[in-house]
């Protein structure tokens, strides 16, 4: 497109004044027909200034989208217009745009300027108009994206693509990540991509790192980084990402295994295998990010075919065996060995050889092993004299669940606070009362680090109930959960604003408004990381198919409202006693909130949680229960969904999720692993093996011939056979977060059990020798009858004498020769 000396004059203009534009060259058809081409430069400014996506937009006059216009004159002159953006029925569904009015402004031959304006476009004449003495006609709200307050919306907008996982499932590896921050990776992710990369770029023999873990863990966008490394030249792309690519760069060649789940075209079984063997036959550096399924797929065909393993596949059981915690060191199949070196639990490194000769060095890293919510170990590989491969890495650490300001460093605290920084510069300083904002009150809120350490503190709280990983997709959703709630999935990036408009309370009757409030406080930071919208309506709208809500939900503290006052760094004790008080006084004060800071500390973190924002839910709330039109019904119903309420925020502040007791209980057994905590210990000893009543001599009774093997506690009518054990040890083992819990006799290991949060949560229900009975008992029971029919096994029975006979209250030894 080509300018006049005025028409660069204006562009001059606009760019000095740090506006964002795009320009539309008019032909007498165009103007005619008033439906003109939507090129390039037009979708891409409509997109920067977040007014629409047309990559979004389906075709037909059904999906069409009406913004205002307004027209600018050279006279000065101000029309109201009407955009449409669309993409029609027919053929390819090219993107078009159609302007209002646009030929009482321009003449054909004559070129446009489209400005953003508060949602819509201002629209001036590029080439009879004169910006220099006429710039006051210029809306300054057209800003440049992200400089100016102005901006507001656009800044918020942005989160639509990373909520819950963002647009790319895989990222090609030489595509560029967007604009937002980023943090470091799962640990050993940065330090074996910056080792393969050293050695590619030198002369050492090839080297080769495989990432292994879930999808959403960063596998992708670690290959991206050494791409980027390597100053790898960027090629035309396909429409779809490829399972590898391949690189040259001199002598050294590279291929990344991109995502190992795309079928193979080379090999139709054992794509991973043949992917190493190509790599070995060539002499070439390998980055492979994989899935676990992948390894489980390939071990298992792997053991089926009758060919002799290859480099590929001794390489491929390796991954797993070890990603499976195996206590193999060497691994060997006809001339090829693996030397296995000794690491942590989420990295590895080993030597590949052919007839003892060295062929490749490896690391693997398991990426979905170690929080994003605790610190990052440090990692260190390096390469012996002998070019051997080494990792030093520091032990993964889990950090005390009294003190959730520890969550700020960690990789998740820095991202979270990162976009915080970053929507920071765009957002508003203060709440208008005219116009309930959740998403400003949320950000506000979360921009004291002692909110947002809660917030973290209760997440990773979700990851040890419910025994999953965040991964760095579902961390990103939950970062732009905690903002804008679910409104990404419910309405397209640019109705952000007219999404909370349209929310605004309109009604004067005192139950309706509240009820009007409530929706906008679905929104809020508190409600909205459990996925609670809804759940006072009958049913949850997101809780359980959101991958962030479906962990959450198990978290959330309205599930544990634990009597008693909050003592922070002390998690054996309550804490909802102050929100359940704020409710005793209803009658005389009025407002609960109020009642809640006046029994709160002056330091305690739901003072920086709350906003303006709660003081209306909390105004709407006092209006309702005072109306005298309000049944009691409708009174209790109020009260319960405002109390559920009032308790997210003061927990999720303060870093306080549902099980707190049972939490701190399971990671206090972790660090002292392999001793148990002697309170713990106790009502694990009950759960596995409550004693019979009766006696100082009780014992606990495995019945023999039933259906099941639950310890026999009491009188029985019938006889029964049943296997007795005396005194027993426990102790535990860990491998990263894992826990394992042994029972020893006699200083022999007769069974073992994982020892996760839902088996602490079942122990800590048993007081005495009386088992107790949770929601999670059902899960339970399977594994603990696993657990006690493993003591039955004849090599396990110690002495002939292990064996009585029950009848009535009497017990009799079984003499067995």
């Amino acid at each position: 497109m080509r300018f006049s000396d005025e028409e660069r004059a204006n562009i001059d203009f606009l760019v000095g004044s740090g506006l964002d534009y795009s320009v539309i060259e008019l032909t007498q058809t165009g103007l005619t027909k008033a439906t003109l081409d939507a090129t390039a430069n037009v979708r891409d400014f409509l997109l920067r200034a977040s007014i629409h996506d047309y990559r979004a937009q389906s075709q037909g006059p059904d999906h069409k989208r009406t913004l205002s216009a307004t027209l600018v004159h050279p006279d000065g002159r101000r029309t109201r217009s009407r955009v449409t953006l669309f993409r029609p029925q027919s053929g390819n569904g090219d993107p078009r745009i159609w302007l209002s009015g646009l030929r009482e402004l321009c003449s054909a031959g004559e070129k446009c300027v489209l400005l953003e304006d508060e949602g819509g476009l201002l629209v001036l004449n590029l080439t009879s108009d004169d910006f220099r003495s006429n710039g006051n006609r210029i809306n300054a709200k057209s800003m440049t994206h992200g400089e100016r307050v102005d901006d507001y919306w656009g800044a918020y907008e942005r989160l639509w693509e990373r909520a819950t996982g963002g647009k790319d499932v895989a990222a090609r590896p030489e595509s560029q990540s967007s604009e937002w921050p980023s943090v470091a990776r799962a640990p050993g992710v940065d330090a074996a991509w910056q080792w393969l990369a050293a050695g590619v770029k030198g002369d050492a023999p090839p080297r080769m790192v495989f990432l292994v873990g879930g999808p959403g863990a960063g596998k992708s966008h670690a290959a991206a980084a050494i791409v980027a490394e390597l100053h790898v030249q960027h090629r035309a792309e396909a429409r779809l990402a490829e399972r590898s690519y391949d690189y040259e760069l001199g002598p050294a060649r590279l291929t990344v295994v991109n995502d190992a789940t795309i079928r193979s075209d080379s090999h139709e079984s054992l794509a991973l295998s043949g992917d190493i063997d190509t790599a070995v036959e060539r002499g070439s550096n390998l980055l492979a990010c994989v899935n676990r399924g992948v390894l489980v797929e390939e071990v298992s065909q792997g053991r089926g075919s009758t060919q002799i393993a290859g480099a590929g596949q001794i390489v491929v059981d390796w991954l797993h065996r070890d990603g499976a915690q195996g206590e193999v060191s060497s691994f060997a199949s006809g001339d090829w060995e693996i030397q296995s070196s000794a690491g942590e639990a989420y990295i590895q490194c080993g030597r590949l050889l052919r007839s003892s000769e060295p062929v490749a060095d490896m690391v693997m890293v398991f990426v979905d092993v170690c929080s994003l919510f605790e610190s990052t170990p440090t990692v260190v590989i390096q390469d012996r004299p002998a070019d051997h491969v080494t990792v030093q890495a520091d032990p993964y650490n889990i950090g005390d669940f009294g003190n959730p300001v520890a969550r700020l460093d960690s990789s998740a605290g820095e991202l979270l606070g990162s976009m915080l920084d970053a929507l920071g510069a765009n957002g508003l300083v203060r709440e208008d009362p005219q116009f309930l904002n959740p998403f400003l009150a949320n950000k506000l809120s979360l921009s004291n680090a002692s909110v947002r350490a809660g917030a973290l503190n209760v997440l990773r709280a979700a990851e040890i109930v419910s025994g999953q990983r965040f991964t760095f997709r579902e961390v990103w959703g939950a970062a732009a959960r905690l903002v804008v709630a679910d409104a990404p999935e419910r309405v397209p990036s640019h109705e952000a604003q007219n999404y909370l408009a349209s929310l605004q309370p309109r009604s004067r009757q005192p139950l309706d408004r509240f009820g009007e409030v409530r929706e906008l406080a679905e929104i809020r930071f508190s409600q909205a990381l459990f996925g609670a919208a809804g759940i006072w309506k009958g049913g949850a709208r997101d809780a359980i198919r959101n991958p962030v809500t479906r962990l959450t939900s198990l978290a959330d503290p309205v599930r544990d409202p634990d009597p008693g006052e909050f003592t922070p760094h002390e998690p054996k004790s309550g804490w909802a006693t102050p929100v359940a008080e704020a409710f005793s006084g209803l009658a005389a004060s009025g407002s609960p909130l109020e009642i809640l800071l006046s029994a709160v500390s002056s330091d305690d973190a739901v003072r920086d949680a709350i906003t303006a924002f709660d003081w209306s839910v909390d105004s709407a709330f006092v209006d309702a229960i005072r109306s005298d039109s309000i049944s009691d019904p409708e009174r209790f119903e109020c009260i319960g969904w405002y109390g559920a309420y009032l308790t997210r925020l003061y927990a999720v502040a303060n870093g306080i999720p549902a099980f707190r007791r049972e939490i701190s209980a399971w990671t206090e057994t972790w660090h002292l692993s392999p001793a148990v905590p002697s309170h713990v210990a106790s009502h694990l000893r009950t759960l596995l093996r409550p004693k019979k009543s009766g006696g100082l001599d009780a014992t606990s009774l495995i019945p023999v011939f039933e259906s099941r093997t639950y310890p026999i506690v009491g009188d029985v009518e019938t006889p029964r056979l049943a296997l007795r054990s005396g005194d027993f040890e426990i102790e535990t083992a860990r491998s990263g977060e894992r826990l394992v819990l042994s029972i020893l006799e006699r200083g022999n290991v007769v069974s073992s059990i994982a020892l996760d949060f839902p088996l602490v949560r079942e122990a800590m229900s048993c007081i005495g020798n009386t088992v107790g009975i949770t929601d999670v008992s059902d899960d339970v029971s399977p594994r603990l009858e696993r657990f006690r029919s493993k003591r039955l096994v004849p090599s396990q029975v110690q002495s002939g004498q292990d064996y009585v006979v029950l009848s009535g209250a009497r017990l009799a030894t079984l003499q067995v020769g």
